[in-house]
């Protein structure tokens, strides 16, 4: 597994090929308050993800400057995004580092794909909370059932997150034409999770 600041310059580049100045912009302004990615360690990552053949650079030419280089993703670099886009971790401190960027990436994509990764990773959180209720049935008390009863919290926490994420934007991105079908998806009725 790759470290997941190398998906978020993938996924910046999967946006449109751009050059190294640009990726700087977007990761530090508009993915700011998700990731703290110094300009080093951003063309630190560039560098590697091209040694690994995920990135391509073309050289353009301009005017009274050097040649600027341009990333694009190379086949292998698209496969790498696309697959961390649709893994769940069911790990809740993983999910909380890399979620939210796949959540910016889905945005620029529509309804359908944020839709589908919210979906996605509310199954793996509401098996997970499942898992926590048995194991604090067999472990009620000490520091045992404290330790599973935070987990537990944490999860929820998430579940309630997500649907009451999906519940507003993709009625944003959907309009009129969402599903409604796919609300009662959403529903924070009757699981124990009203707000």
């Amino acid at each position: 597994p790759r470290n997941p600041a190398d998906y978020i310059v993938l996924g910046v580049v999967a946006i449109h090929p751009t050059h190294g100045y640009e990726i700087v912009k977007i990761i530090q302004t508009e993915l700011n308050s998700i990731w703290k990615l110094k300009k080093g360690r951003i063309y630190a990552i560039l560098d590697k993800l091209e040694r690994d053949g995920l990135l391509e650079v073309l050289k353009v030419d301009q005017d009274k400057a050097p040649a600027r280089k341009v990333f694009t993703l190379t086949e292998s670099g698209q496969s790498a995004f696309s697959g961390w886009m649709k893994f769940q971790d069911p790990k809740i401190k993983h999910m909380r580092i890399e979620l939210l960027g796949k959540v910016f990436f889905a945005l620029r994509s529509g309804g359908d794909h944020l839709r589908a990764l919210l979906l996605a990773q509310l199954e793996v959180c509401e098996a997970k909370a499942e898992r926590l209720r048995l194991g604090m049935r067999d472990e009620p008390d000490g520091i045992g059932g404290l330790a599973l009863s935070y987990r537990l919290n944490q999860v929820e926490a998430s579940i309630r997150w997500i649907k009451q994420t999906c519940s507003k934007h993709i009625r944003e991105l959907g309009g009129a034409g969402v599903d409604a079908g796919l609300m009662d998806d959403f529903s924070l009725e009757g699981k124990g999770l009203e707000r």
